[in-house]
């Protein structure tokens, strides 16, 4: 599920140059980064960018000499990312063709908020579930959270073949375009949207649900001297992402053997 507004990322590139006012080798820098991103649109919950500045509603006429704070980006999230999950999730329901009822768990992944009760307690509201449902919320994990959620799931449902876990996975990541100039910030800016995805996991198929896919095994690895190359920190104006542009050399250089590794594993174990 995604929000109504959509924008270019040409669009969003000439808006953020405006903004920024930014010099001329920093146009070239953001121009290239936005055109190499291999991304044509992506979604908002906050259509401002394509309404004259002194209509802005979410940023305000006097952005950006002065930012949202971390609180009103916060009551942002808090009143539309249950929304945006809710969504995803009626129509992970309706497209697995069990019946809502027979859903035991429900699994919220979000990094772009803190709200508690979280989007799972909304959810089991919201979808008429029985409040006995197990809950659980993964946050603050970043891009991998929801790999996380998968797995906690696919153990969830090892352990108990008539569970059925629902797992939302919900980010409002618009909520923290950032006005520093650096080049990890510029590129972090140019990649990340607003959207939510769901799925139900479960064991002991039955004839009424319509499968799409197996999870046989699930593996991680922390690559060594690499906790700089990605973050995500508070901050007084929402949440601050570093980003270095050699995270796809790390992965590039690690990747081969880590899957040479999973697969022999596999091949020897029924359970990898």
């Amino acid at each position: 599920a995604v929000p109504p507004h959509a924008f270019t990322q040409e669009e969003i590139a000439e808006k953020s140059i405006a903004l920024l006012s930014l010099k001329e080798e920093k146009v070239e820098f953001l121009n290239r980064i936005y055109q190499n991103s291999a991304i044509k649109k992506r979604h908002s919950i906050v259509g401002d960018f394509k309404r004259p500045q002194h209509e802005w509603e979410f940023w305000g006429a006097e952005y950006p000499k002065q930012e949202p704070g971390m609180a009103s980006r916060n009551l942002r999230y808090k009143q539309e990312a249950p929304k945006l999950a809710e969504a995803s999730a009626r129509q992970a329901l309706e497209r697995w063709g069990g019946q809502a009822s027979r859903i035991t768990h429900i699994i919220s992944i979000s990094c772009t908020g803190m709200i508690a009760p979280g989007i799972e307690y909304y959810l089991m509201q919201n979808l008429g579930l029985p409040n006995t449902v197990n809950r659980l919320g993964v946050n603050f994990m970043g891009c991998f959270g929801a790999f996380k959620g998968l797995s906690v799931a696919r153990a969830f449902a090892q352990a108990d073949p008539d569970a059925r876990v629902l797992v939302v996975c919900t980010e409002l990541c618009s909520l923290h375009y950032q006005l520093d100039q650096d080049g990890e910030t510029i590129l972090a800016n140019s990649l990340f949207a607003d959207g939510s995805a769901a799925a139900i996991i479960g064991a002991n198929l039955q004839k009424e649900e319509k499968p799409l896919w197996d999870m046989i095994c699930s593996r991680s690895i922390g690559f060594k001297d690499s906790v700089d190359k990605m973050s995500w920190e508070a901050g007084d104006h929402g949440y601050l992402i570093r980003l270095s542009n050699t995270v796809p050399v790390i992965i590039k250089r690690n990747i081969k053997e880590f899957m040479d590794d999973l697969l022999a594993e596999k091949t020897t174990s029924d359970q990898c």
